[in-house]
Order: structure tokens, then C-alpha cells, then sequence
């Protein structure tokens, strides 16, 4: 991993064990593990006032379950006159192939106000793997 430039700011990521994991192996700079419900999540807001005093974090990715614990905290940040860091909150769903695609269309529209389409996907066989075996 490449060291970030002096004015590159980076990505943190707070929740449960399976999403902090994923995105550590993605390369998030900073990250907590606090399942939602769990008396790890009562360290939610200090972590965050951290996060976003320190300047280092331009974005940060909550689970969805813990957001609640931190609105004082996500309030302040977001009132403030300083557009970084983005908070957002991160949606842990399990998702089957049958509902996926309703899934991610709403997702898409809440966060960016568009419709996302996922089409069928072919391999080079012709093998439709859009579907479930």
C-alpha cells in the first residue's frame, strides 16, 4: 500500500466484525469493530468525534445499527461549515439474487437520487450467471 500524499485524506469504516473486515482488506486507513446492540457500540460517538477532529478521515462509513448512538455527534459534523468528512451510513442487508436488484435500485435512489440497472451478465460461454444455480 502506497502512503497517502499530504493532502489526500483517508477512509475509516465502524461496525460489525464482517463488514470491518472486508474493508480493511480493501485498504480503509482506520477502523472499529462495534456490532450494533453489543456494549462495544457505547464507544461509537468517542470514536467518531476522534475520527473527525483528527483531519486525517475524509470519509466515514457507519453500519447502519450504530448511526443511531452518534447523532448528536454526526449532527455536529454535518451542521459544520467544513465539508469533510462525509458520514454514511452503510446498509449490512443480507441480499438474495432474487431481491438484489430491487435492493440496490432503492439503495441507489436513497443515496443518489438515480436509478442503477443491473443487467444480466454473461460469461464467455454464454452461461448466464445472473441467476442463481
Amino acid at each position: 500500500m502506497k502512503a497517502p500524499r499530504p493532502n489526500e485524506r483517508g477512509v475509516a469504516v465502524i461496525g460489525g466484525t464482517d463488514l470491518v473486515n472486508a474493508l480493511r482488506l480493501a485498504g480503509v486507513e482506520a477502523a472499529h469493530v462495534a456490532e450494533p446492540g453489543s456494549g462495544a457500540s457505547v464507544d461509537v460517538p468517542r470514536i467518531l468525534r476522534g475520527w473527525i477532529s483528527g483531519g486525517k478521515i475524509g470519509v466515514i462509513l457507519v453500519e447502519e445499527g450504530l448511526l443511531p448512538l452518534a447523532d448528536d455527534v454526526v449532527a455536529s459534523a454535518r451542521a459544520g461549515k467544513n465539508v469533510l468528512p462525509v458520514i454514511l451510513e452503510v446498509p449490512v442487508h443480507e441480499v438474495t439474487a432474487d431481491t438484489a436488484a430491487a435492493y440496490y435500485k432503492a439503495l441507489s435512489r436513497g443515496f443518489l437520487g438515480l436509478d442503477v440497472v443491473l443487467e444480466a451478465e454473461e460469461t464467455p460461454t454464454g452461461e448466464d450467471v445472473s441467476k442463481p444455480m
